[in-house]
């Protein structure tokens, strides 16, 4: 993920890849805490990725963790699709979800990640 961040970014943040050192909200949701950033990432990674239900919930994990200062959306979106490529042979056409759509689902994801 750190790799991917840092490719699309390097010429625009000189954080690209660089696990964030600020707490982060956005509206009223608070992503993880700086404090716990790095033991709730360890835990992802450790998540399985045999299933496109356990993928997907790992994909909604990595939301609330938000690594990244900034770019996390986009660095997820491919991190995901790397993940369900090499274990499903599956591909996300994201140009069929609606962004309004997308946004609300990945808002209530931490509640239930069954929309996304």
């Amino acid at each position: 993920m750190q790799q991917i961040h840092h490719f699309l970014f390097q010429d625009v943040f000189d954080y690209a890849g660089k696990i964030r050192d600020v707490d982060l909200t956005k509206g009223n949701f608070r992503f993880t805490p700086i404090i716990y950033l790095k033991d709730t990432l360890k835990t992802i990674d450790k998540l399985p990725e045999n299933t496109f239900d356990e993928i997907i919930k790992k994909y909604a994990e990595m939301n609330v963790a938000h690594p990244f200062r900034e770019g996390n959306g986009r660095a997820t979106r491919i991190w995901l699709d790397q993940i369900l490529k090499k274990k499903l042979k599956k591909c996300i056409d994201w140009s069929k979800i609606g962004k309004e759509d997308y946004l609300s689902a990945m808002e209530r994801s931490p509640i239930n990640d069954l929309e996304i």
